[in-house]
């Protein structure tokens, strides 16, 4: 921005609009530059750094928050606007990007204020942490459950690529992996973007974000064992389902458990809807009138979101109406499983899977359960027993 770095290079991504009390005059915070966080303190006011700076502390160490160390985020603010004077834009440049490099209280602050949100006219997305990571107390999980695993068998020369479902985390799938693995199957456990980390997160992602993401642990897999299989549950099964449409027979078989082609909640079908008025109302700046999340109440609260993404529901209707067009080209051996009484997926879903798909050698296995999770707890056994089954039929 020349009216603020004059002859400086900077590359700004995330903006952020601020009003606070009617004490203290607007002010504007710009975050992001050099694939960090950047402050921008609104207009000419950032030139008029006071000289006394370069006396308080060496020119190689100053920060932002050594400036005016304490009190609350606007009266710091608006100490360091009356504090601007007489400051190359240059040295301002230096001592705003060291600030952000540490990742300072006050940026930290800055970050936390608008919710980690960038609000460049149709940008929207999430800001991550210094360590690119999205945390917030309370509602992410530790690392242990978010994680992707991989359990390597060095003797076995099969595979499962294991994919976990939506707003859930890597931990999901981990009972089933342990299983395999113990029958001689090396496991890759998948961690889709925006899941194991928190809600905010999972709502700036695109499905095919996701899909990325089981590429990623295809190629490990693939680099460890000669044949492989994939397998997923719920939206892991839609995954799993277009990785073996598109990649065909490098895999052995695909294992689909619960996959969402239609929904039983019928504020799934209105996400379209949604997520076109939330544009709508960022289109002209009306924040109150949109709907981000929706409560959820997760049957493994200790592994799943707590909120749950319009957008995500959106992309995962994406998702399914591209498995749905594509069905018929799927050519490998199919094991699709559904619970009877699926409070989440409708139960018909595995019905049309099984009938969409091109391939004629398919399996339908039919779960009594009232439960969605089907993977842990009750009746899982059964699950697992039949996975296993299929696979030690096809490899």
């Amino acid at each position: 921005d020349p009216d603020i770095l004059e002859g400086a290079e900077a590359r700004w991504e995330h903006f952020v609009e601020v009003d606070w009390d009617p004490d203290f005059e607007p002010i504007d915070i710009l975050l992001g530059a050099e694939q960090t966080t950047v402050l921008r303190l609104s207009g000419d006011r950032l030139h008029r750094l006071q000289t006394a700076i370069a006396v308080q502390q060496p020119e190689d160490d100053l920060t932002l928050d050594d400036i005016v160390p304490d009190g609350a985020l606007p009266e710091r603010i608006a100490q360091l606007n009356a504090a601007m004077s007489g400051v190359s834009a240059e040295r301002v440049h230096s001592v705003v990007s060291r600030t952000i490099r540490r990742d300072t209280q006050m940026v930290r602050a800055l970050k936390e204020l608008c919710e980690f949100r960038c609000q460049f006219p149709d940008c929207g997305t999430r800001i991550p942490k210094r360590n690119g990571e999205f945390y917030i107390e309370g509602e992410s999980k530790p690392k242990n459950i978010g994680a992707p695993f991989f359990l390597k068998r060095f003797q076995s020369r099969k595979g499962v690529l294991l994919i976990h479902g939506y707003m859930a985390a890597p931990e999901e799938i981990r009972v089933l992996a342990d299983y395999l693995f113990e029958n001689g199957f090396s496991v890759y456990g998948v961690r889709l973007r925006g899941h194991g980390t928190a809600p905010e997160d999972l709502a700036s992602r695109r499905w095919e974000e996701w899909y990325e993401s089981v590429n990623r642990g295809y190629v490990i897999l693939k680099n460890s064992v000669k044949h492989m299989a994939v397998a997923g549950f719920s939206t892991g099964a839609g995954l799993a389902l277009l990785q073996a449409i598109n990649k065909g027979k490098r895999f052995r078989c695909v294992i689909s458990i619960n996959a969402p082609l239609r929904l039983n909640n019928i504020a799934s079908r209105l996400a379209s809807a949604v997520v076109f008025w939330n544009t709508i109302m960022k289109k002209i700046r009306i924040k109150r009138g949109e709907m981000e999340f929706v409560t959820n109440t997760p049957e493994n609260p200790h592994i799943n979101y707590f909120r749950n993404p319009v957008y995500g529901v959106y992309q995962l209707e994406q998702l399914m109406n591209v498995v749905e067009e594509r069905l018929q080209k799927l050519d490998i051996p199919a094991l699709i499983i559904q619970g009877s009484d699926d409070p989440v997926v409708n139960p018909e879903s595995a019905q049309e899977v099984f009938e969409k798909m091109g391939t004629e050698d398919k399996e339908l296995y039919r779960v009594f359960s009232e439960r969605h999770g089907i993977i842990r707890g009750e009746g899982s056994d059964k699950v697992f027993e039949k996975v296993k089954l299929f696979l030690d039929e096809t490899f």
